[in-house]
């Protein structure tokens, strides 16, 4: 949640940038291929998430490099970069506003365990020899 949060807070002032694509990304259908990406990773990760129900959200929530998307269509489309920053960034928005249904939801299954905790004691203790 807090590096959710801090993404969020380091993306607001490249809105700027992103404001620029938003009439393009809107004209072409690229939020609705963003829309369908993000519910297709959601559900790819959650079925090939961890066997335990409570871990299942890490997958699926954990598929965010805008550093390196960036770098590398930057590096193939330079003439292109302000554009691909910005649907990078309104991805990166986009797709937070997506998960939030889906965090609620896996919150209230897990009965509000976060995401990887249970597989993560479950190593130590058996690193341990509990």
């Amino acid at each position: 949640m807090l590096g959710t949060i801090t993404l969020m807070a380091a993306l607001l002032p490249l809105l700027v940038v992103a404001w620029q694509a938003l009439p393009v990304l809107i004209g072409n259908g690229g939020l609705l291929v963003m829309a369908l990406f993000v519910a297709v990773g959601l559900a790819a990760g959650h079925t090939l998430g961890a066997p335990n129900q409570g871990d299942r959200t890490a997958l699926p929530t954990a598929s965010r490099h805008p550093g390196l998307a960036i770098a590398i269509a930057g590096e193939n489309f330079p003439e292109y970069l302000k554009l691909i920053a910005g649907a990078v960034i309104t991805y990166l928005l986009f797709s937070q506003l997506l998960f939030i249904p889906y965090r609620r939801w896996r919150r209230k299954v897990s009965g509000g365990i976060p995401a990887g905790t249970l597989a993560a004691t479950s190593y130590l203790l058996k690193w341990r020899g509990h």
